[in-house]
């Protein structure tokens, strides 16, 4: 009596991704992240800082403009902002 026992691995470990890439580095994020979700954009916990300063942001203390997230004092001021009234 013979046996022959051919086995094949052909399991490959995959991520799944949510639908979504990180808005800051366009990396995919994985469904087992929890990303920050800021204003329709997602980001990695990781990139979610300052694009002036790298300053790590919270939902307490980042700000948002054109969907680019800024800490507070490099949050650039609109040209509305600068007029001078007479």
């Amino acid at each position: 009596l013979s046996l022959s026992l051919s086995l094949t691995h052909t399991h490959k470990h995959k991520h799944t991704a949510m639908a979504d890439d990180c808005s800051r580095c366009k990396g995919p994020i994985f469904a087992a992240e929890q990303p920050m979700i800021v204003q329709g954009h997602k980001y990695h916990e990781a990139c979610f800082k300052c694009v002036e300063c790298g300053t790590k942001l919270t939902l307490r203390n980042y700000e948002s403009q054109k969907g680019v997230v800024y800490c507070k004092p490099h949050l650039p001021q609109s040209r509305a902002s600068n007029t001078v009234r007479l």
